[in-house]
């Protein structure tokens, strides 16, 4: 069964969700667009052959089965939302329950008891500090996934120490339908943990990054992800940052990875951080309290990072990611 907002979907008054669902249920032929982060959006048609090979392969990996129930927050509208709950749901013959409100959450997982779900970063940002979460036993969750974003530090650990008996971080895509690869340490893959029905490879540019490469194993292009990663002496590998969003600053030459400044940044107290270069700076804008000394003394860099505190940073109406085009005063 499929529930909206905690209504049966058949009797759901949330009529574009509902829509949504029982045309995804009735065609497993997708076509998506990308971002357009890489360049220009392109359009993707996955095959229902392809959609389905994907579900069973998450349905297994999430442990699911017929008294599993899947708590889904984002809206049905995406790629993500189908190969990551709908679909798996489907082939395991499970519940689903699909929340649209953020503000709902911490409620509907007391009232659901949920065993999978997941879990996007910036909802954990908007929700970890409330009194609310702090009381959140998460013992029902068999299989927690956090995805679509670099993974703050504490989020993981905060899930386990909440009862959450599995969590994994996981790495995914529009091109190339979720889940590519999945980890339980943060943000640091190995080979290995690579889907096996995944071709991948590595694009090495000629100022010495490397860029993630992969595609389904019955598609004949390579997408490029705009991903670039840091291999280790182990031969594991860690997420770096988007390609396009970073950048070099002429004083020193050095090339800055917003992401990971942002990262740090959220782990001294900022509640969302956006980093820039901006008429020659590298500026940081953030919201909530950052701890500026342990922020500069944990990111000592050749070149000098400006912290402004911002009234707001937008993110998307899913708290995905930020949009790194708006404008500050």
């Amino acid at each position: 069964m499929i529930y909206i907002d905690g209504i049966e979907y058949l009797k759901s008054d949330n009529e574009h969700v509902k829509n949504a669902v029982i045309n995804y249920l009735s065609n497993w032929n997708i076509t998506v667009s990308t971002s357009g982060t890489t360049g220009k959006p392109k359009v993707y048609q996955h095959s229902e052959k392809l959609m389905r090979g994907i579900a069973e392969y998450n349905a297994d990996y999430f442990m699911l089965n017929s008294n599993s129930r899947m708590m889904a927050l984002y809206n049905p509208r995406g790629i993500g939302f189908t190969s990551m709950s709908l679909y798996p749901c489907a082939v395991a013959n499970c519940d689903t329950f699909i929340e649209t409100t953020v503000a709902a959450l911490p409620d509907r997982i007391e009232e659901v008891q949920p065993t999978n779900m997941l879990i996007l970063p910036n909802v954990w940002k908007t929700w970890h500090r409330h009194k609310k979460w702090k009381t959140l036993d998460l013992s029902c969750m068999k299989q927690m996934q956090v995805g679509s974003d670099i993974t703050p530090n504490g989020l993981m650990e905060d899930l386990r120490k909440r009862g959450a008996q599995q969590v994994n971080t996981g790495y995914g895509s529009t091109e190339v339908p979720p889940l590519i690869m999945s980890t339980e340490k943060q943000d640091i893959y190995h080979f290995n943990d690579i889907n096996p029905n995944i071709d991948y490879k590595f694009h090495n540019h000629d100022d010495d990054t490397i860029e993630l490469c992969f595609k389904y194993k019955d598609q004949t292009d390579y997408w490029h992800s705009g991903d670039l990663i840091e291999i280790t002496d182990t031969g594991e590998f860690e997420l770096s940052g988007r390609r396009y969003n970073a950048f070099k600053m002429e004083n020193c030459g050095d090339r800055v990875y917003p992401e990971q400044i942002e990262k740090v940044a959220i782990d001294n107290g900022a509640s969302l951080a956006l980093c820039r270069k901006v008429h020659h700076e590298c500026v940081l804008y953030y919201t909530g309290n950052l701890d500026i000394k342990n922020f500069v003394d944990q990111h000592k860099c050749a070149y000098e990072i400006k912290p402004m505190k911002v009234e707001e940073i937008k993110v998307d109406d899913n708290l995905r990611k930020i949009d790194r085009n708006q404008v500050f005063a």
